[in-house]
């Protein structure tokens, strides 16, 4: 009848465990963001994981542990959830700038 509160839940660090894969299971800490590209419904992000897999996202996408919050003509913000070793949840955004050669 009792949980422990301390206890963690998912993977290392609290994470979930994804069972799939594509752009739900990506860490948004290990991305790069490679690109940004304006379209008439706002902008895209080109994405590279950990895993050398390349994706497209969009605002409000969902990612592992979070979503897209905002993406400008340079950075893209995520808003994790975040789970820490009491057990308790909250959030923090995340920025991404791009990287690799400049202009």
């Amino acid at each position: 009848p009792f949980q422990n509160i301390v206890a963690r839940k998912g993977g290392p660090g609290g994470a979930p465990l994804c069972t799939g894969s594509g752009k739900a299971c990506m860490a948004p800490g290990q991305a790069e963001l490679k690109g940004v590209a304006k379209t008439q419904e706002g902008y895209i992000a080109m994405v590279v994981s950990a895993e050398k897999k390349t994706y497209f996202l969009r605002l409000n996408e969902p990612v592992l542990n979070g979503y897209v919050l905002k993406i400008t003509g340079d950075s893209i913000t995520f808003r994790e959830n975040v789970l820490d070793t009491l057990g308790r949840t909250s959030t923090r955004d995340l920025v991404k700038r791009i990287t690799g050669s400049g202009i």
